[in-house]
């Protein structure tokens, strides 16, 4: 039966081959594949290794486009902007042609997506994020996690889909908690607090403090400074006094902190600048206003200047100053909701939405086809299991009838050994009985093998090793025997021990049962061989091993006494 579900499997195999055409893995360069395990933990030692390699040098296609996915992924990963995307395209046009390379094709598909981010085209990076998307396997976590942790970034970063971004964000999370990737854990809590902080304060709040805890106990300082960030800000607009003491704190703390990020400078600034005119500090928030340098401001960095600028004339109780930066702060922030390029990605996500409906559907009637071939293909290899089975019978038939003829064998060789026995007297009566148990004993396996049709080789296998552990001949009958050879030919055992060292405990056992001229049953039983095949091939390799010119027989042969008349 065992061999029967082996067989299916082994059909159904080869119908999966027949229905996906598969194609064998690139045999890559050790150096890139050294490249690609550092790639991800020390992108800058990776791009040196990988500069060092001159492409045109590397000796397939395969190897060149490995390297262009490398040489990207470390260049974007050691912070070199991207000036074309040629290198990308190299590697992505060439997986694009292998399917069988899932995991570096979505990985060409993500670098892609990221040299379109930096050369300011967003909307051709969610195309390509998306498509990593699809072609990820469902359990690469890793990659899965990232694609979405980068569209998360593009929404937030233009304001579109209301708030895809935290979904996206909470979707990358569950995967990176899968691999588990602590960084990228961090770097999803922290964004999702970010993000929150424009809808659910409370929730924001929760967000960033497991993202502080975690920066914490992987001393990323860096991390760490942009969750308080974040903090300050959320806690800035908050009409809490006490709120508005922590993140005039907190922002004071890193602008005069050492490890202060240079490009979150003007939001510190603008958020001790806030925090301090609510506190009627009108000098000192114009003073940290003043150093901020309102030309280099992103849109929604100039929306919170605007803020800062409406609650500065407010604690001077300019009323009309007010009402004009609050006008202003309003008017950029609608113009930031509805702008042409929020339009033209929320056109490309429905656009990629429609396309991979249309895809799925048209996958859809693929399987449909498939399964239809696939049932034609099952019939045919029901048809052929059918026949192997009618086989299979034939040929266990044929085994019986040789296993009757083993035991018929067996059964002679007892005979033929109880008369040479009684005719060695001087041979030791529990050296006698050891031997003949063992052929009885071997005899007893082969002959309840035969009568079970249904037991597989396997098992008669197991049945046999053990059998021979448990009953085998103990030290004393070895040592019986080599004694009993010894006297019987002229010391061959001893001259053999002494001028062939190489020789192994199971070499000099079988020299010595073989030299005595027993049955070949017997010397299988006592050695434990279950075939023919062990007894020759051991016999052959004794030879080999003494290097005799002439056969082992011929060897034993100039031992044995000469004949006294």
């Amino acid at each position: 039966m065992k061999q029967t579900l082996k067989f299916i499997l082994l059909l159904s195999a080869l119908q999966l081959m027949l229905i996906g055409c598969s194609h064998p893995t690139e045999d890559y360069d050790g150096r890139l594949v050294a490249a690609d395990a550092l790639v991800r933990t020390d992108a800058e030692q990776a791009l040196s290794l990988l500069t060092s390699i001159d492409s045109r040098e590397l000796a397939s296609e395969g190897d060149r486009a490995y390297h262009a996915l490398l040489l990207t992924q470390a260049r974007y990963r050691s912070y070199v902007l991207a000036t074309s995307d040629s290198t990308i395209n190299l590697a992505l046009d060439y997986y694009r042609h292998h399917p069988n390379e899932v995991e570096k094709l979505t990985r060409c598909y993500l670098f892609k997506g990221a040299v379109m981010e930096e050369l300011g085209q967003p909307e051709d990076a969610i195309i390509n994020y998306k498509e990593a998307l699809t072609v990820a396997s469902p359990d690469d976590h890793y990659n899965q996690g990232y694609a979405r942790l980068r569209l998360g970034n593009i929404y937030r970063d233009n304001l579109i889909a209301d708030t895809m971004d935290i979904v996206m964000m909470k979707e990358a999370l569950l995967h990176f908690e899968m691999v588990p990737d602590s960084f990228y854990i961090l770097t999803c809590l922290s964004s999702i607090g970010g993000s929150y902080a424009r809808y659910d304060k409370n929730t924001a709040m929760i967000y960033l403090q497991r993202a502080d805890t975690l920066a914490k106990r992987l001393r990323q300082r860096s991390i760490e400074m942009y969750n308080l960030i974040y903090i300050a800000d959320e806690k800035a607009f908050s009409g809490d006094a006490q709120d508005t003491e922590m993140s005039k704190g907190i922002a004071l703390s890193l602008l005069n902190s050492k490890d202060c990020p240079v490009e979150r400078k003007d939001h510190l600034l603008m958020i001790a600048a806030l925090t301090l005119a609510k506190q009627n500090k009108r000098d000192s928030a114009a003073l940290y206003l003043y150093q901020v340098n309102s030309d280099r401001l992103s849109d929604d960095l100039r929306v919170f200047y605007y803020k800062c600028e409406a609650e500065m004339a407010k604690s001077r109780g300019d009323i009309d100053a007010f009402q004009y930066h609050y006008n202003q702060y309003n008017e950029l922030s609608d113009s930031l909701a509805n702008n042409s390029n929020q339009m033209k990605l929320r056109d490309i996500e429905t656009k990629y939405d429609n396309q991979k409906l249309k895809y799925d559907n048209m996958r859809y009637q693929s399987i449909l086809t498939i399964s239809i071939l696939a049932g034609l293909l099952t019939a045919c290899l029901l048809a052929i299991l059918l026949t192997a089975i009618w086989k299979k019978a034939a040929h266990r038939k044929q085994h019986l009838l040789e296993a009757e003829e083993t035991i018929d064998r067996s059964r002679q060789d007892i005979i033929q050994l109880t008369e040479q026995l009684n005719s060695q007297q001087e041979m030791n009566d529990s050296l006698k009985e050891t031997i003949c148990n063992q052929v009885e004993t071997f005899s007893r396996l082969v002959e309840a093998y035969a009568s079970n049709p249904n037991e597989s080789k396997k098992e008669f296998d197991k049945l046999f090793k053990y059998t021979y552990k448990t009953g085998g001949p103990k030290m004393t009958f070895w040592k019986g025997i080599r004694a009993y050879a010894d006297s019987h030919l002229n010391n061959i055992v001893s001259y053999t021990l002494e001028h062939y060292p190489m020789m192994r405990d199971s070499d000099i056992n079988f020299l010595s049962l073989y030299s005595l001229n027993l049955p070949t049953t017997v010397i299988m039983a006592c050695m434990g061989y279950q075939d023919s095949h062990s007894f020759y091939n051991k016999r052959r390799r004794i030879a080999e091993k003494m290097k005799l010119e002439n056969t082992l027989e011929e060897y034993i042969e100039k031992f044995k006494k000469p004949k006294t008349t």
